[in-house]
């Protein structure tokens, strides 16, 4: 089982709050920008490993969620989370229903161009994921080939970065659901993600299997997001990573939702 699906609650990182001190109060001239009663935070809950809800129980859970309910206790603030999809992340900012999104989204232009990114707190290459028992893709280099059809997150870095590099194999973007439902049942033949959706993907089913690239493909950077046009709070929440980062409590988080290898240290 996960160690973030089998360990303690959130507030077994209780030992965090003490650091939240630092930043807890407002910085000058933020008062407009800071929030104030309740902190709203957009997450995408399809987003294994960050911000992945639980189609059982209905529980968010994920490395972002603690470092997101870790960010309202040191605003003293109730976290109240709304979904959100990697194509309406930026325009949920925008129009001030979040905050914050806190799942963490890939540094890309394309982001940047609609969002403000955060200090990257997290890292990954490109994974496939593939069927146990697919005949068509047993290694990376069975993947860029005629016939095969690779299946990516619509919206998402995968799409517009990646899967346009791919020559020969058909290429397909959809929701998350979709195409872990369409890798499953064999109407694609791979899925292209990171390695917390790929390695949390293969752990948690009897079916799917990881493969890491031979060499690297492309190391991006992970962040989270607020609005173009409140730089107060962005760097009130710069302050917030870089502290969480810098005393170890991020990769301790991480550890327990098997994401430690991604902390950019």
């Amino acid at each position: 089982m996960l160690r973030g699906m089998a360990g303690a609650a959130w507030l077994a990182l209780a030992g965090l709050l003490p650091c939240c001190a630092a930043w807890a109060a407002q910085p000058p001239g933020a008062k407009d920008a800071m929030p104030r009663s309740v902190l709203r935070i957009c997450v995408w809950p399809d987003y294994f490993g960050s911000t992945y809800r639980d189609p059982v129980t209905g529980r968010l859970w994920g490395l972002d969620i603690d470092m997101a309910q870790v960010l309202a206790a040191g605003l003293g603030l109730p976290a109240q989370f709304i979904d959100t999809t990697p194509d309406t992340v930026a325009d949920d900012l925008a129009a001030r229903r979040c905050d914050i999104s806190m799942s963490a989204w890939a540094n890309s232009a394309q982001r940047r161009r609609g969002m403000r990114l955060a200090t990257p707190h997290l890292r990954s290459d490109v994974y496939a994921v593939v069927n146990r028992g697919s005949p068509v893709v047993r290694q990376w280099a069975d993947i860029d080939r005629p016939g095969v059809v690779v299946g990516v997150v619509a919206a998402t870095y995968f799409e517009t970065d990646i899967a346009p590099r791919l020559r020969a194999a058909q290429v397909v973007a959809r929701a998350f659901p979709v195409l872990r439902q369409d890798l499953q049942a064999g109407r694609i033949d791979v899925f292209l993600t990171n390695f917390s959706s790929s390695e949390l993907l293969a752990r948690t089913t009897g079916w799917a299997r990881a493969i890491k690239p031979p060499a690297p493909v492309e190391m991006m950077q992970y962040a989270y997001a607020t609005a173009l046009d409140r730089p107060a709070w962005s760097d009130y929440v710069d302050r917030f990573v870089e502290a969480v980062r810098e005393d170890g409590r991020l990769n301790q988080a991480a550890w327990k939702h098997g994401m430690d290898v991604m902390v950019i240290r």
